[in-house]
């Protein structure tokens, strides 16, 4: 059995390994590729894959445009998993001329498309065609939230860990939130409008997702936004808007990112539990949010010490 120690060392070796010759060969190959895959022009296209010494291979520019569309099929079929709800306002055709843009616009950054989409929002947002849409970015905001959130990493209830809450100075405790738990605002109806589009296809959908946005009509142009949490529940994401005494305690300490980046398990927020409740709005029941945070599962463990500790 190795010790800690020895596999620390192992993998401080391994991270200075150089990288081998093949394996460098085909890093270089593989982003010389997606680089001639993002050209519009087949000629630069050509240069791009001879100058890191690639060769088009056996099917030459056919076999260039081959690729090319196959990579457009993949980035669409990627937004369709991705945001489920902005591809049932828009249409598949729709969304994959958006695909094929944001690809081009904002091509992959790893080898996992899973972590590829992010920019989808802000492009909605800025795209001169969908200003009468003004709530698409928004809707693809809460799909990219859900989505991170279902890929986050399992945290199961730390119950032990709750009995500090009846036996340890607040001043010393920080709240820790489940992994992928997030909070969103908006002057829109989210999650309704969610809910109407889950629907299949036809009127039903247009009804529900009609009254929706009649009924956040108003609020739309209200000061204050609707803040919502999306948390995993037990696998599958969930939406919910919060009361205005819950949304700003949570937006207070810090439990949990106003963007769809769930954080990492080891997350907690800096701001002590006594800290927080000091600052907590004057309507707050710290006792009605914890029921509903352990009732729904967005909170991970209650933490004694330092943030991180």
């Amino acid at each position: 059995m190795k010790t800690s120690a020895e596999g620390g060392a192992e993998d401080a070796a391994a991270a200075c390994t150089p990288e081998s010759e093949g394996r460098r060969t085909e890093r270089l190959r593989q982003t010389a590729l997606l680089q001639a895959l993002l050209q519009t022009d087949t000629e630069r296209a050509r240069l791009a894959l001879q100058a890191a010494g690639v060769p088009l291979g056996p099917l030459g520019e056919a076999g260039l445009r081959a690729h090319r569309r196959h990579a457009d099929a993949q980035a669409q079929r990627v937004l369709l998993s991705h945001f489920p709800t902005v591809a049932a306002m828009l249409g598949d055709e729709a969304l994959g001329g958006l695909a094929r843009a944001l690809w081009r616009s904002h091509p992959p950054h790893t080898g996992d498309l899973a972590d590829w989409g992010e920019a989808l929002p802000d492009a909605l947002a800025a795209h001169p065609d969908l200003r009468a849409w003004p709530w698409l970015a928004d809707c693809a905001r809460l799909d990219w939230a859900r989505h991170r959130c279902e890929r986050s990493a399992d945290a199961a209830l730390d119950a032990d860990s709750l009995q500090r809450l009846a036996d340890t100075d607040p001043g010393e405790l920080r709240l820790v939130l489940h992994p992928g738990v997030t909070l969103l605002h908006s002057t829109w109806p989210l999650q309704a409008l969610w809910q109407a589009h889950e629907q299949p296809a036809g009127d039903a959908r247009n009804e529900a997702a009609a009254r929706a946005l009649t009924g956040g009509a108003a609020n739309a142009t209200a000061a204050a936004p609707r803040w919502f949490v999306v948390w995993r529940h037990p696998w599958r994401a969930q939406v919910a808007e919060l009361s205005a005494p819950h949304a700003g305690w949570m937006r207070g300490w810090g439990a949990a990112p106003s963007t769809p980046s769930p954080p990492s398990p080891s997350a907690a927020p800096s701001r002590t539990l006594a800290d927080a409740l000091d600052q907590a709005p004057a309507d707050f029941d710290f006792q009605a949010w914890l029921t509903d945070a352990l009732r729904h599962g967005w909170l991970w463990r209650v933490q004694v010490g330092p943030a991180g500790a």
